[in-house]
């Protein structure tokens, strides 16, 4: 034991190369706490930590055993290099959960989906909405058409439409938007208007 942590973080690394798994153990051993704590800086969040962690050291062993490991005498900075850049991917990914598409075109979710149905009721009642929607159904697209009766007249909660359709839930409230969108479009294409102030 007493041999392996008199080695610096190189003589460890060249030695896991060449398939002396202790001497891992060891470079393991001696940066963990500070790369954990580097990490949990980043994120502030014990799960994804955890995540991250066991990510950055696996993207670490792959790189020595490919050889690509050249950061002499850095071994922490390369390592919290990696890991700087795994966050900033995860970050990335959940930004583009954030974003849906439909037909090629992309929108931004908003914050509060209540933000969507009230587009739709700004130009037509409630009540009166859903005598409308009736002759302006047809007229949609399938998926968009599914999750206007799902919403309106079954009234299910998205997350539940999401389920039933086997979706995400920020899909069906993009096609949820672009149905409003296009409803209301098809109700001025057809002279559908009346009283906007009746409550939802």
């Amino acid at each position: 034991m007493e041999s392996y942590t008199k080695l610096t973080d190189e003589q460890l690394v060249r030695l896991y190369a060449d398939g002396d798994n202790k001497a891992f153990e060891y470079l393991l051993m001696r940066h963990k706490d500070r790369l954990y704590a580097f990490i949990h800086n980043l994120t502030h969040e014990q799960h994804l930590t955890d995540d991250l962690f066991q990510e950055t050291f696996m993207k670490v062993i792959i790189n020595i055993k490919e050889g690509r490991y050249t950061e002499n005498g850095r071994f922490f900075s390369w390592a919290s290099t990696i890991a700087r850049n795994l966050f900033i991917d995860h970050q990335r990914d959940e930004t583009n959960k954030n974003t849906v598409s439909d037909d090629a075109n992309e929108i931004s979710l908003f914050d509060n989906i209540k933000l969507y149905e009230r587009e739709l009721q700004d130009s037509i009642s409630y009540e009166h909405m859903l005598q409308s929607i009736e002759q302006l159904l047809e007229e949609l697209p399938e998926s968009q058409r599914e999750i206007v009766v799902m919403r309106y007249y079954q009234k299910l909660p998205f997350k539940e439409i999401a389920t039933r359709q086997d979706i995400s839930i920020n899909t069906a409230l993009g096609r949820f938007h672009y149905a409003i969108q296009n409803l209301k479009k098809l109700a001025i294409s057809h002279n559908i208007t009346c009283d906007s102030e009746a409550a939802y």
